[in-house]
């Protein structure tokens, strides 16, 4: 029956599309009112909200190919997701075996033929409803976002404007993970060395992707079909320039500063006395330098490095307990 009723639609021809039965796993098949109309675009909202937390804008490049409207190329862009999957629960399932887990195999492989016939509706043109897709171990719905909208916009632009987005995001991706992979290589812990793998991963299949987009552009061919997503990544900031027992504190400036009796705000002169609570016995401090006529007052240049000891027991106990103390003084 769908056979023939994809037979019907590539020629044109009407066709009954109430008696076909909905499969399981696929919304049900729109059905166009009266005769049908070729449109010259098709429009779509996707939700492209991200959480609150730091993340990227991720672009996956997958097989070459083109399509001449954006509903051809979404469809496209949901076979080549699926394949990926299924690419992926393949792998996983040959791992398990490997490892003597004929369950967990099983299961994987259920999952792996489960998304066959999905693969073969997103290849005919017919919709997937993405939100039944077998979901791999410890994938989380809300960790990645398609950003249709940005994919669809990028994906009408000129062939030269194409390339160079998608190489420069590319390029931008690759140096984020090499950055961040050798940042987590360099800390402890299993989670950081999870953190470090998972980077270098998708660092060198951002560098696959690159050199694929480049094999294109040097050939002629046109881009390949690529899809823009939002993901939720840990990301450290690294102060290269401190030591594994520096820590740096940096007084920016006091807001609405109380004016004591006596004083005037044009002349009011001002500075800061920090006080860090380690060690104990001997606390740390520092000043900063006066600032005169402002109830706003900016301090430049007051970066204050103190000793630490990070992997001591005692100094941990101490941060949880203790603060961090500034006090604004007045010159009269």
């Amino acid at each position: 029956q769908y056979e023939e009723a994809i037979d019907a639609t590539r020629k044109g021809r009407p066709y009954n599309y109430t008696e076909l039965p909905d499969l399981p796993g696929f919304a049900p098949i729109p059905v166009q009112q009266g005769t049908p109309q070729p449109t010259a675009s098709v429009s779509s909202a996707a939700a492209t909200t991200a959480r609150p937390a730091s993340s990227n804008t991720q672009v996956r490049l997958g097989s070459v190919a083109s399509s001449n409207t954006a509903i051809s190329a979404r469809k496209s862009q949901q076979a080549i997701k699926l394949r990926l999957k299924q690419e992926k629960f393949q792998k996983l399932a040959l791992k398990a075996k490997q490892s003597g887990d004929i369950e967990t195999a099983k299961k994987f492989l259920v999952a792996c033929r489960g998304l066959e016939p999905m693969i073969e509706a997103a290849d005919a043109g017919l919709p997937v409803d993405m939100s039944q897709v077998p979901k791999l171990p410890g994938e989380d719905a809300n960790d990645m976002i398609d950003d249709d909208d940005l994919t669809q916009d990028l994906a009408h632009a000129d062939r030269d404007t194409i390339y160079r987005r998608l190489q420069e995001d590319l390029l931008q991706q690759i140096q984020l993970c090499a950055r961040n992979q050798q940042i987590y290589a360099q800390m402890e812990g299993a989670n950081s060395l999870k953190h470090s793998s998972e980077y270098k991963i998708l660092e060198q299949r951002c560098a696959g992707d690159l050199d694929k987009l480049r094999h294109c552009f040097q050939h002629g061919i046109k881009p390949p079909l690529f899809h823009y997503e939002r993901r939720q990544m840990n990301v450290i900031q690294a102060n290269n320039d401190l030591g594994d027992n520096d820590l740096e504190v940096t007084i920016l400036r006091g807001i609405n500063l109380p004016v004591p009796t006596g004083f005037s705000s044009a002349t009011l002169e001002t500075y800061v006395m920090i006080e860090f609570p380690y060690p104990t016995e001997t606390p740390q401090t520092g000043r900063t330098r006066h600032t005169i006529g402002s109830i706003n007052a900016e301090y430049p240049e007051s970066e204050h490095k103190f000793y630490i000891k990070r992997n001591d027991a005692k100094f941990r106990r101490l941060m949880s307990r203790k603060e961090l103390k500034l006090a604004v003084f007045y010159k009269p």
